[in-house]
């Protein structure tokens, strides 16, 4: 989505130059040569103010950093030699030129003559087409060298370590090929080439470095420089965070490995299908190269960002694949997670942190009517006679009904309004109508929450439109009779009427959960399908980084020689995310009923099948089987059929089920093991597919048991039983 409106952005901003250059070019010749001076003054000027804004802020955007980093002098000298060009004042320029302010009020000005005189609205055009020109002839050019110069594309030194380890792997895979000995030596050649570019990289003399060949005493690769590292796993740098202990690591994970094989298999059925190959439980080799070795804190946050990359891409590639609802809550949090992550370097993955901070550990609390109550902040009182009736379903009906006949009438109003119906009183009264209702829906809610409304954006947002709408109102009044003597007032009075139908926005969810009689709306599934989603996506995008790390950067294709040591820490520190994600999805699963459970695993193996009878139809089309006709006459259905179990997932995503959903019985699987434990609902006598039953040749069994591709826990469950195609 973000290339189409990257694409509107590009074809606007083409469209606004082009009309800006058009009219440039005819205008110029009548310039006089001294607003040429003036241009050039304008340019300077502009760019000393721009500095100075941007430096004086310098301590402001200090703390407006997640982890209170300053803006460098060098990010902020690019910063300021990078601006000054923009479509806006272009846009605002061609309309000045255009318009030249026409008179409105026949007390103030010459009803037949504009505002502003014809040479003023060429000399401003003129202007702002100059500063662009100037900011693209002398700007654009000139960046690159001035990035060079203050380096801020050079490479930390780890990271150039890292880029000479990964031609490392290509000299292997180069070497490895039966390749004959002419193609060998061109290779040779080409990758020497390769070597020398990486060699000759612009080092960063401030970023992370890899101080593994580095020794105090002259002592061999692999000992602690400084013995404090192994013991208390010390980072000096940037952050004076800790970093873990490679022991420590080595013993969280082992516990929490224990963990997992003791939950029973059944309990990960909804994480949708197997998951890619991975490591799991196959790090032996990795335990023994990191557990008594010390940490390289440059190179394990190098290594990390490397990581917490390919994870972020690894996300994108399941929104493509549509695992990953894009926009959805569990899609912000997994991306934002990354994001954070990685700003500064750290020497520890930390992402699964926020993840499991925003669904896990985020106590939420359940009104009893489901998806027409808005989320009640923690704290604020649940019973009672008002909150009953705020969170009412005739209420919310209410207000959703009063947003929408208000937007249709600000829609109707701007249309039909005009200068001889100006006056008219049913534009006050229909705005005080609304503003009225609006003004008593804020009292209700804030007499209920208290100070507690303000902790929802919706709610300040809600707010800020109430107080718009009363200034709005009150200019209305003021304005009523007066002519055009508040005619700037008005403009307020309409943005407040624009931002009003913003509020349309909050009862698509509304209308989605209550419009249809045979749905149920459960808070509770929403909540835990959420949690489910969010985690199997993060566990499939890490397990698919793991993998790619070691592809990349493991040399021989596994990790054992001292120098990989923080590429495997990477990978350990990962698996203990992956696990403490499973016992998350496995906790949450427990508290979900069965009936639901089985429905979903209908709905993954029916979807997982019909996309595997779609992808060899694909195939047999464009190995020349089957013509295009006949190609799409069988897909036709097929995806219907993917289609109608998307759409039935992602109800149960929002908690919209055929029936009213019940708990588990158990209200915590954190007190009894018994609440991790659950009786198999399907039939013994499923199985799941063999290895045999799993080969292309078998469209039909493209995913077999779910979650059987883990290497540790318990043997998967049944299959589901006989799926509806």
């Amino acid at each position: 989505m973000h290339h189409v409106w990257h694409t509107f952005e590009s074809l606007g901003n083409i469209i606004v130059f082009f009309l800006a250059g058009s009219i440039t070019g005819y205008i110029v010749v009548d310039i006089p040569p001294i607003n040429w001076l003036h241009l050039l003054v304008i340019y300077i000027v502009l760019t000393i103010v721009r500095g100075s804004l941007i430096f004086g802020s310098r301590p402001i955007l200090k703390y407006l950093h997640a982890d209170r980093l300053p803006v460098t002098w060098q990010d902020a000298t690019l910063m300021t030699w990078g601006g000054l060009r923009g479509a806006v004042g272009l846009a605002l320029a061609i309309q000045v030129n255009n318009g030249k302010a026409p008179c409105m009020n026949a007390a103030t000005c010459n009803l037949t003559e504009p505002q502003i005189h014809k040479d003023d609205a060429e000399r401003l055009i003129f202007f702002v087409s100059g500063v662009a020109f100037l900011t693209t002839l002398v700007n654009a050019t000139t960046a690159p060298s001035l990035v060079g110069k203050l380096g801020i594309t050079a490479l930390p030194a780890a990271r150039q370590k890292l880029l000479k380890m990964f031609h490392q792997q290509l000299v292997n895979w180069s070497q490895d090929s039966a390749n004959p000995q002419e193609v060998t030596d061109s290779l040779k050649e080409m990758l020497h080439h390769a070597a020398l570019e990486i060699e000759h990289t612009a080092v960063s003399s401030t970023g992370p470095a890899s101080s593994r060949n580095v020794s105090s005493e002259g002592a061999p690769i692999g000992d602690a420089p400084d013995k404090s590292l192994n013991d208390k796993g010390g980072d000096p740098n940037e952050t004076g965070d800790v970093v873990q202990n490679n022991r420590q690591l080595v013993d969280k994970l082992a516990e929490l490995t224990k963990t997992y094989g003791e939950i029973p298999k059944e309990n990960l059925s909804m994480m949708g299908g197997d998951l890619p190959e991975n490591f799991l439980g196959k790090v032996e080799d990795m335990v023994l190269l990191i557990q008594d070795d010390w940490v390289d804190v440059g190179m394990a946050k190098v290594v990390n960002q490397c990581f917490l990359t390919l994870v972020y891409n690894n996300y994108w590639k399941l929104i493509e694949e549509g695992k990953l609802r894009p926009g959805s809550p569990e899609s912000d949090v997994l991306l934002t997670s990354v994001r954070i992550s990685l700003s500064p370097y750290r020497a520890d993955l930390t992402d699964f942190n926020y993840v499991h901070e925003k669904m896990i550990g985020k106590e939420e609390e359940e009104t009893e009517d489901g998806a027409m109550a808005e989320n009640v902040p923690k704290g604020a009182s649940t019973t009672g006679c008002l909150p009953e009736f705020v969170n009412s379903g005739r209420f919310n009906i209410f207000i959703a009904v009063t947003i929408l006949l208000n937007s249709i009438c600000v829609c109707v109003e701007e249309l039909a309004r005009n200068d001889s119906n100006d006056d008219n009183l049913f534009w006050i009264i229909s705005d005080g109508i609304f503003t009225i209702i609006f003004v008593v829906e804020f009292v209700l809610k804030f007499a209920w929450l208290k100070c507690h409304y303000f902790k929802d954006n919706w709610n300040r947002f809600d707010f800020f439109l109430v107080v718009v709408g009363v200034l709005g109102l009150v200019m209305s009044v003021m304005n009523s009779g007066g002519g055009g003597e508040l005619a700037g007032q008005t403009r307020l009075m309409r943005l407040a009427r624009v931002l009003r139908t913003m509020r349309f926005l909050r009862i698509f969810r509304l209308f989605n959960a209550k419009l249809s009689s045979d749905k149920f709306v459960s808070l509770e599934l929403a909540k835990h399908m959420k949690k489910i989603t969010t985690m199997t996506c993060f566990i499939t995008a890490h397990i698919m980084a793991q993998n790619d790390l070691v592809k990349y950067f493991g040399g021989n294709g596994k990790l054992d020689e001292a120098d990989e040591s923080e590429i495997a820490r990477t990978i350990l520190q990962s698996q203990v995310a992956v696990y403490n994600a499973l016992i998350a999805a496995a906790r949450t699963q427990a508290l979900i009923d069965n009936t639901i459970l089985e429905e979903l695993a209908t709905l993954y193996q029916r979807k997982t099948i019909t996309e595997g009878l779609s992808a060899f139809v694909e195939k047999a089309h464009s190995d020349g089987a089957i013509s295009a006709t006949e190609a799409h006459a069988i897909l036709h259905p097929l995806n219907h059929q993917i289609s109608s179990c998307m759409k039935d997932l992602n109800d149960r995503a929002e908690g919209v089920t055929k029936a009213p959903h019940k708990q588990s019985v158990s209200s915590s699987c954190h007190d009894s093991p018994s609440a991790r434990e659950r009786s198999p609902s399907r039939d013994s006598s499923q199985r799941s597919p063999s290895a045999a039953e799993r080969s292309p040749s078998n469209p039909m069994v493209a995913v077999g048991a779910p979650i059987s591709g883990l290497a540790t826990g318990p043997e998967p469950s049944p299959a589901p039983p006989e799926v509806p195609t």
